[in-house]
């Protein structure tokens, strides 16, 4: 078992350490071997045992490109050193906004869903203040409903400040459906409020769908959507509802309705 590369990530943790990984040749996980690193002489990451085939190592942060020993120690008191170049990490500014979406009656009253849904919204807006280039999906119309619901005349007007400069944006339906459930009736219908009523009440409208935590699409929405407006589709990855049968399928392509005329941009 050798160290045979390591790479630089770009995640530097809060006291300044950076992400690095360690790729050995032929792990073997009954060996007992730890690591340890050094630079100019300095030891720099102290006795690291080694769990896997590939190991994270945190190192400090370099300013700029200088030499590292990697010293690897095994059960048998042999050593190994190998030696490394770390570089200036590239500094990227990385926003997030914990939430994907809301589970409505299942994770919280819905008062409570209703009110995270302004508060998180609300967030959003004040990281545009401060950072313009900074862009915001609203996943579906329930969730800006919540926004009408609780939100107050000041809250109201910065929101249409931001959708009419682009910073933020609707995502259709009007909430996480199982759109195999619905007829050809339904469909249409659940368009109406990211469809038509956003235009009047916010003079916004959805072209996009994001589909997260639930099984997608069915094909008979194509069309449904793709009349109200719809021009792409995004539905994420998730490992016990995704059906394996299309498991070949291009990762994005055109979704043609059964008509063969409309169609949307799907990716997954």
């Amino acid at each position: 078992m050798i160290i045979k590369k390591l790479t630089q990530t770009i995640y530097i943790t809060r006291d300044g350490k950076n992400r690095a990984w360690l790729e050995l040749d032929d792990f073997n996980d009954s060996y007992d071997a730890h690591v340890s690193a050094f630079i100019s002489g300095e030891c720099v990451a102290d006795s690291i045992k080694i769990c896997s085939g590939k190991q994270e190592i945190l190192l400090p942060e370099v300013h700029e490109t200088c030499g590292c020993s990697i010293v690897m120690k095994g059960q048998n008191g042999l050593s190994q050193c190998f030696m490394c170049t770390l570089k200036p990490v590239k500094k990227w500014r990385i926003s997030f906004i914990n939430s994907s979406h809301e589970d409505l009656g299942y994770e919280d009253y819905v008062n409570r869903l209703g009110e995270g849904c302004l508060r998180l919204t609300k967030r959003a807006m004040d990281i545009i203040d401060t950072y313009p280039d900074f862009h915001y999906s609203i996943e579906h119309y329930w969730w800006l409903r919540s926004i009408e619901q609780y939100g107050d005349e000041e809250t109201f007007a910065r929101l249409r400040k931001y959708f009419d400069s682009g910073n933020i944006d609707l995502m259709f339906p009007h909430c996480g459906v199982h759109t195999h459930w619905h007829g050809y009736e339904q469909l249409p219908r659940s368009t109406y409020y990211s469809g038509l009523y956003a235009g009047k009440r916010w003079g916004t409208r959805a072209s996009s769908v994001m589909f997260a935590d639930i099984s997608g699409m069915s094909w008979s929405a194509v069309a449904a959507y793709a009349d109200a407006g719809v021009k792409y589709v995004m539905s994420l990855y998730n490992s016990f509802r995704d059906c394996p049968d299309n498991a070949d399928m291009p990762q994005c392509f055109w979704w043609m309705a059964p008509d063969g005329r409309r169609k949307v941009l799907m990716w997954t």
